[in-house]
């Protein structure tokens, strides 16, 4: 498998825009690390991120203010790849998402507010 990091960020952000974790499943690292700038500790493992994801989708499912995930790059990172978390009712950023791809497999996602999704380039390509 020969993943780079937007191909990454494109299945990740499928995944939240249609609230399937089959979308990355077989994309993960068995030692898988979901890393928040929001939240003090991050996810081991891709079974315990998955058992995560299963239950956080399934609850952001529900709410009218869904958030939608959308490719951009990060001009002050070389134009890296990346993903901009914005509300589906206002279209107002709440993060930037980041991926490491490791032996042609997703070993990292990280949700940032550095970065500012502010600094992003959007592109309008909405993953699903």
């Amino acid at each position: 498998m020969n993943l780079s990091e937007r191909d990454a960020l494109a299945a990740y952000g499928r995944m939240l825009n249609t609230n399937d974790v089959e979308c990355v499943a077989d994309l993960l690292v068995d030692d898988f690390r979901y890393c928040s700038q929001a939240v003090l500790t991050e996810l081991v493992g891709k079974d315990e991120f998955l058992g995560y994801m299963q239950a956080k989708l399934s609850t952001i499912g529900k709410r009218a203010d869904r958030p939608v995930a959308e490719l951009a790059t990060l001009p002050t990172m070389m134009d890296r790849p990346c993903l901009v978390l914005s509300h589906n009712d206002t279209g107002e950023p709440i993060c930037t998402v980041l991926a490491t791809v490791k032996g042609g497999r997703l070993s990292r996602v990280d949700l940032c507010l550095v970065p500012s999704p502010d600094m992003a380039t959007r592109t309008g390509e909405v993953p699903k």
